[in-house]
């Protein structure tokens, strides 16, 4: 089992976690639109996300077409862009 983490490496996850939910509250992007948006964000395929929230990858593709619409990216390049963008503006020193 693996330790506890510090509190910085709890601080920095509550920090991720609250910019996530901010990003959700900005666009109106559903709990599952959300996780698929992170997942991609975090580098991950199709394919994986698709088994990681248990779900087919047409669903996945449905998922990630309504967050590119929400976020007004046409790709998950513009996703990131935004994405990234959206949480200098939360903490400008970033």
């Amino acid at each position: 089992m693996a330790p506890p983490p510090d509190s910085d490496q709890a601080t920095n996850l509550d920090k991720k976690n609250y910019e996530w939910r901010q990003l959700a509250d900005k666009f109106k992007l559903t709990p599952r639109q959300l996780e698929a948006a992170r997942l991609l964000v975090e580098g991950n395929p199709h394919k994986r996300i698709a088994r990681r929230m248990q779900i087919t990858i047409n669903s996945v593709n449905t998922h990630l077409k309504r967050v590119y619409d929400k976020t007004g990216s046409a790709n998950t390049v513009e996703l990131v862009f935004r994405v990234e963008e959206f949480f200098r503006s939360l903490s400008p020193n970033r």
